[in-house]
């Protein structure tokens, strides 16, 4: 498709996670590139953030063995998976250039809004796309000797705003314990004075959101100083969380 219509495209569409098909496309699009002289980038037109690598007993609830997708999609563990997908769509860089979620409104807890006669509220995943549609992190940082997979269920992220004036922490945990990161700080020779804190969390991995609860899945937001001990920042996590933490 590349070498018939390359020329006259800006973007390549697929269907698929933040894993290796991703990432063998994008390579794909950069070989490309790099011999016909071109800027095309990668996207995702329709992304489900299903990723069979997980535990699909969490989400069962038939008889037959079979995960059922409405079941599934309606979950916190399921809204959590596309918080760390997303992730990965980041650590993609900029020849990734956009992921639109499936979808808004027009499928059964398979969406960011659901919306039955009696009213509308935001899902799991509806939070988390909240979420990040206000998070200000924008330029992804390497992490040094860290390359995480999309099969790890514990996962965390740096990167600058768009201003390179405040680091934004991520942590990403899908596990049922608590979990700490460190993040050493050092190489941005930076100070940072303040510390600005929001929590996605729920009871439990299988919590959801129902118009009659429409806050299940829990958001708290803290201020506070910056505490760094030579330069690396700690934190603490509970169970089935996600932590953005914005330095200042």
């Amino acid at each position: 498709m590349l070498e018939i219509a390359g020329k006259d495209i800006d973007f390549l569409a697929d269907r698929a996670d933040a894993g290796p098909t991703t990432r063998a496309m994008i390579e794909k699009v950069r070989e490309y590139n790099a011999s016909h002289g071109t800027a095309i980038k990668y996207c995702d037109t329709e992304w489900l953030a299903y990723n069979t690598e997980t535990k699909r007993d969490a989400y069962n609830m038939s008889s037959g063995g079979d995960a059922t997708k409405s079941f599934m999609f309606s979950k916190w563990i399921y809204a959590l998976n596309l918080l760390k997908n997303f992730m990965g769509f980041q650590r993609m860089g900029d020849e990734m250039l956009f992921v639109n979620v499936n979808n808004l409104a027009n499928t059964h807890s398979q969406c960011v809004m659901d919306t039955p006669k009696e009213g509308a509220y935001l899902t799991a995943a509806g939070k988390a796309m909240e979420f990040l549609s206000h998070s200000p992190a924008a330029r992804v940082l390497k992490i040094k000797d860290y390359d995480p997979s999309m099969k790890e269920d514990f996962q965390v992220q740096t990167a600058w705003d768009k201003d390179r004036r405040r680091v934004v922490l991520y942590v990403c945990n899908r596990t049922e314990g608590k979990r700490s990161a460190a993040f050493d700080l050092n190489a941005l020779g930076r100070s940072f004075k303040s510390c600005a804190q929001t929590r996605l969390h729920a009871d439990s991995p299988l919590a959801m959101n129902i118009l009659n609860n429409p806050d299940a899945i829990k958001v708290i937001t803290t201020s506070g100083k910056a505490s760094l001990k030579k330069g690396v920042y700690k934190v603490e996590v509970p169970a089935w969380s996600f932590t953005e933490l914005i330095l200042e």
